[in-house]
């Protein structure tokens, strides 16, 4: 993991696009600003890529299992975000407090101090860590082997959760 925790405190221009919540643009006024939307569904779609990967290459057994770990925001939440301190990395722009005022860990917070919406509380932070996810692959030069790898660290730290807080879907 010491490539993506490295990573993680670069200066890259996509993992500040990474972490920038499109309510943000409420803060600075600024509708043309861009945000993390395309990076997460990037981020999304090679997540669901390498598991789906790792389903066909081990056999269907682990199918149902593997997915429940990662489509469930939780996870990616409360286990990875929380891990890396992303709540830390998002005050990257120390000068403008508003980039992370919108992010919180409460369950029951909404997506941004700005939206009503609280169907998916933390939706906003798993899409944060899904648009890193795109940007470190971006950034490593589209090196999906390392991606790869990174995901397999995350399921050993995932395991290592539901071993001592049980199965939270």
């Amino acid at each position: 993991m010491d490539n993506f925790e490295d990573y993680l405190k670069t200066d890259s221009e996509l993992l500040k696009l990474a972490l920038t919540d499109p309510s943000y643009r409420n803060y600075i006024a600024c509708q043309g600003l861009d945000t993390n939307g395309s990076l997460s569904t990037l981020g999304d779609a090679i997540l669901r890529f390498v598991l789906a990967e790792q389903i066909y290459d081990e056999g269907r057994s682990s199918a149902s299992e593997r997915r429940k770990i990662f489509e469930n925001n939780h996870y990616l939440v409360s286990v990875i975000a929380e891990h890396y301190s992303l709540l830390d990395i998002l005050r990257y722009d120390r000068n403008d407090v508003h980039k992370q005022a919108g992010y919180s860990w409460d369950m029951m917070a909404s997506r941004s101090i700005s939206d009503k919406k609280k169907s998916n509380p933390q939706k906003f932070i798993a899409d944060a860590m899904e648009a890193v996810l795109a940007a470190y692959y971006l950034d490593s030069g589209r090196d999906l082997d390392l991606v790869r790898q990174l995901i397999k660290e995350w399921e050993t730290l995932i395991r290592e959760y539901r071993a001592t807080h049980g199965n939270t879907y």
